[in-house]
C-alpha cells in the first residue's frame, strides 16, 4: 500500500484507501469464521499494521482514527461478534485482564508517534539529529510537542531535549523502553 507524493501528501486518497482496504480485509478475517481469540489476533497482526505503515508519514486526526476503529466494530457487529451493548472498552482491554485484545488504531498511532519521537531524540546519524532540531524549534505542529500532550493525558509528563528525554522528572538513560513501557501499561 503506497502513499501517492507529488508536491506533498494527498491525504484524501490515501485515507479513502486505508478505509476501503481495512474494510475489505476485516471482512475477509470474519468470513474464515474463526474463533474470537484467533479472529482478534488475525485482525491485530493482518489489519493494523496496513495503517501502521501509513502512520510514520500522514498525520492522522482523532477522528479519523476513532472512524477507523468504527470501521473494525461496525464489521464485527454485522457479523453478530460484537453486540450493540457490549462494552467498547472491553474489546480494547488486553486478554488477560478480562478484554478481547483488539487494538485501537487511536492507540497505535499514539504508541508509533512516541517510537518516532524516542528514536529520533536518541539517534546519532547526523541527518536525523537535524530533522529533530528543527522539530524541537517548531512553534506548532511538533511531533515532539504532540506526543508530550499524549503523555499529560494519562497523568505524565514527558520532555525533550536534544538528547535527553525527561519522564515524570527522571532523565530516561540508555534506551527509551521505558517511556513506551509506560505507555503500552496505559
Amino acid at each position: 500500500m503506497g502513499v501517492e507524493q507529488a508536491v506533498g501528501v494527498n491525504r484524501e486518497v490515501v485515507l479513502e484507501r486505508i478505509e476501503m482496504v481495512v474494510k475489505s480485509e476485516v471482512e475477509k478475517l470474519v468470513h474464515y469464521e474463526l474463533y474470537d481469540k484467533n479472529l482478534i489476533t488475525a485482525i491485530n497482526s493482518k489489519v493494523i499494521p496496513i495503517v501502521g505503515y501509513t502512520m510514520n508519514v500522514i498525520k492522522f486526526t482523532k477522528k479519523e482514527l476513532t472512524e477507523l476503529d468504527m470501521i473494525v466494530k461496525r464489521i464485527l457487529r454485522m457479523n453478530k461478534m460484537h453486540g450493540l451493548q457490549s462494552s467498547d472498552e472491553r474489546l480494547y482491554l488486553p486478554r488477560d485482564v478480562g478484554g478481547r485484545g483488539l487494538k485501537s488504531f487511536r492507540i497505535v498511532y499514539e504508541e508509533t508517534k512516541i517510537r518516532i519521537v524516542c528514536y529520533m531524540c536518541k539517534s546519532n546519524d547526523p541527518a536525523i539529529i537535524t530533522v529533530w532540531e528543527r522539530d524541537l524549534n517548531k512553534e506548532f505542529c511538533s511531533y515532539a510537542k504532540e506526543v508530550s500532550q499524549i503523555f499529560e493525558e494519562i497523568g505524565h509528563t514527558l520532555e525533550f531535549d536534544f538528547d535527553e528525554i525527561v519522564l515524570d522528572g527522571d532523565v530516561v538513560v540508555g534506551d527509551y523502553s521505558k517511556v513506551y513501557k509506560l505507555m503500552k501499561n496505559v
